[in-house]
């Protein structure tokens, strides 16, 4: 054998065969892969699915997308702690495989859940300019769809469970000169998974809204194949058998603050890791709503623009993880940070102030838009404007709900447009790459061995503590923008003050693995 398993043995890290010949790593690289997929094929119907409520005595549907994002958080924030704990005291392996078995019940769970509740209404949303009309498909939920959420919560109990196992059996698997590139290859596949989810998610919906059952076994599918990938993972020694659980170890225990707080680069590189993924967790629903109300795009139209950055996040994690052979280099995340506050500010910009029509040139046909006559840029940037926009539902005579605009102020018209979001959003992928995958190098090698787990388990806690905020702050963006009759895509611009400070301030030296 090329490792022993006893409990108080190490692993022959020489007898190891070269990374890329080695079933373990390709077993857990890809069973990590699926779980993020399956995540996010998930949670990205879920969160389409919560972005046009209707609510009784509510005159336009509500975006409940902060609740869908919320209640995935919330379980990382209170599992995350007793999940690191364990995670040292028995085989990561057997804590892997079991998440996996839990993920298939989960997605049965889903399955019988689309089963029961009703399925969305497609409607219109329409945008009147006089007798100009600009109409895209919307999928309207008859009331928050709280039993799918109480499914989405149980998904992300189950990845938070996943999350300390995974993280920690990695720097336990492979030799230290091999880390940076199997991180390289897990953080890499991590963002691939969860933007392609993305885009699988809107497609399954725009295609089965009908049979959404189908969607559920999908998922299921995704899972047992998760599950049988999970088994070539090594199994490595247990990091600290011993020890009494305390109740402050559902906190990932009081010794795991203290190392972070006396180890003050280890702690800011936790601070600086939470604050990229509360920002990592505001654009998903931004872009959603981006798509879908501003470009009025389609679900599966409205992913592929997140879809698209996953070519360049593989890059950025493929470039940092060559640049970070055998170091942690901090100078690429301060590239990646500034990097990222230049795409979020571009993504923010209006082409001006609003003018009627501006904003439909570049997006008005084909994609899931279209447009009636008489129509060209010309004719809608030419109608005159006033002070308000009425926004109304009503139904059509075949029925079909429709939710309307009677626009004479047109929306801000954005500066890059579709197309040219398209392109951003990829370039803000390489960046990403830059930025986090010399963060989470240092977070997993640096803590003392038989507390690994339980300082990744803090890390989980503190940065998904984070997402869910970014949740929050979402929904206290979204009611202050509509208040000032401002566009929801400046929420970029506010995830850019969050990270300006990093670009600016963080500066750790590098180091050697």
């Amino acid at each position: 054998m090329a490792a022993t398993e006893a409990d108080n043995s190490t692993l022959d890290y020489d007898a190891l065969p070269p990374l890329y010949q080695d079933r373990a790593f390709w077993g857990m690289s890809i069973t990590q892969f699926l779980g993020a997929f399956n995540d996010n094929v998930f949670k990205q119907i879920v969160l389409f699915l919560s972005m046009s409520v209707l609510l009784a005595g509510v005159s336009e549907p509500q975006d409940r997308q902060f609740l869908a994002n919320g209640v995935f958080a919330l379980p990382f924030v209170l599992f995350s702690g007793i999940a690191g704990y364990c995670s040292d005291r028995v085989r990561k392996k057997y804590l892997i495989v079991g998440c996996k078995v839990a993920e298939i019940v989960v997605m049965l769970a889903a399955v019988v859940t689309f089963l029961t509740m009703p399925s969305p209404e497609l409607g219109k949303h329409v945008r009147n300019f006089g007798d100009v009309s600009v109409e895209n498909d919307i999928y309207f939920m008859p009331g928050v769809p709280w039993l799918l959420l109480a499914v989405l919560f149980l998904m992300g109990m189950q990845s938070a469970w996943f999350g300390p196992a995974k993280y920690g059996i990695l720097p336990e698997m492979v030799r230290g000169s091999d880390l940076p590139r199997f991180n390289g290859v897990i953080q890499m596949t991590t963002f691939v998974a969860i933007v392609l989810g993305i885009w699988l998610g809107g497609w399954l919906l725009d295609r089965l809204r009908d049979s959404l059952v189908t969607a559920g076994m999908c998922c299921v599918g995704i899972a047992v194949i998760g599950t049988v990938t999970s088994l070539f993972v090594r199994s490595t020694p247990v990091a600290q058998r011993q020890g009494k659980f305390r109740s402050s170890d559902f906190a990932s225990g009081a010794e795991t603050w203290r190392i972070l707080r006396e180890d003050r680069t280890l702690g800011r590189a936790l601070v600086v890791y939470s604050a990229f993924w509360f920002v990592a967790a505001l654009l998903p629903m931004t872009i959603n709503w981006l798509g879908v109300f501003q470009f009025q795009k389609n679900y599966e139209t409205t992913s592929l623009m997140l879809a698209g950055s996953s070519v360049g996040i593989a890059a950025g994690f493929v470039v940092a993880g060559r640049m970070s052979h055998k170091q942690v280099r901090f100078g690429l995340v301060r590239i990646g940070a500034w990097g990222l506050v230049t795409c979020l500010v571009l993504a923010s910009l209006p082409a001006g102030m609003p003018a009627s029509g501006a904003d439909f040139g570049p997006s008005v046909t084909g994609n899931g838009g279209t447009r009636t006559t008489p129509a060209d840029a010309a004719s809608i940037a030419a109608l005159s404007r006033a002070a308000l926009s009425r926004a109304a539902l009503s139904r059509a005579d075949d029925g079909t709900r429709i939710f309307s605009e009677d626009v004479e102020v047109d929306v801000w018209p954005h500066l890059l447009g579709y197309q040219g979001s398209r392109v951003l959003f990829v370039v803000m992928g390489f960046f990403t790459g830059l930025f986090a995958l010399p963060v989470q190098v240092y977070l997993q090698s640096k803590p003392p061995r038989h507390l690994k787990g339980r300082v990744i388990g803090s890390m989980n806690l503190v940065t998904w503590f984070a997402i869910l905020l970014a949740a929050g702050c979402f929904f206290g963006a979204d009611v202050m923008l509509a208040k000032l009759q401002l566009p929801k895509y400046f929420i970029f611009g506010l995830a850019a003050l969050v990270l300006l400070p990093i670009a600016m301030l963080y500066r750790p030296a590098d180091v050697e693995l």
